[in-house]
This record gives structure tokens, sequence and C-alpha cells, in this order.
């Protein structure tokens, strides 16, 4: 098996264990979205797009959670950025509280 074929295999692992559920509230919400989109970051192929990728995707999870799009606009670029690099150590709660600052309750 390739070094792709594992990332993949452990991205699929990872995204069914973090998929959330309606009973999860805010925080746990955030905190699986974070998980998601570092290890997402990891696999994905292309660096040009890939952020844009990845945050649409959330943003699928996040509105099918009653909650808007992900508003990612709440944190400095420089802060996002250091996120992913602790994501790529697993190092998740960084981009958790971005996430969670950006986490909007639909009305």
């Amino acid at each position: 098996m390739t070094h792709i074929e594992k990332a993949l295999t452990y991205f699929e692992t990872t995204l069914d264990k973090n998929l959330p559920k309606n009973e999860d509230n805010k925080k746990v919400l955030a905190e699986k979205i974070a998980i998601i989109h570092c290890e997402f970051n990891f696999i994905h192929p292309f660096r040009e797009g890939n952020g844009r990728v990845i945050r649409l995707f959330l943003d699928l999870i996040s509105v099918n959670q009653d909650y808007d799009m992900i508003s990612f606009g709440k944190t400095t670029n420089k802060d996002y950025i250091n996120a992913c690099i602790a994501g790529m150590q697993q190092k998740y709660q960084p981009m958790s509280d971005i996430i969670y600052k950006g986490l909007i309750k639909k009305k």
C-alpha cells in the first residue's frame, strides 16, 4: 500500500469517526470539524485551491447541522495558517477555536 493509499484510508476512518451527530453541541461540532479540516488538509493533493475546497466541504457539514456557513473571517490569516500547521502535528485545538468562533446557529 502506498503512502497516499494509507493516508486516504486513515482519512476515511477519521471522517467516519468525526462526522457530526445531531446531538453534538457547538464545542463538540467545532472539535470534529477541526479534525476533519486538518486531516483533509494533510491528504489534499493540490496546494492551490486546497483551503477553498476544504472550507466548502466543511460548510456543507455545518449547514447540515443547522449552522450557517463557517465564518473564517473572524480570525487572521496568520492564525489560520498557524492552526493548519498545528493540525499537521495532530494538534487540533487552534483550528477548533477558529471554527468555534465561526459557527453561528441558523435562526
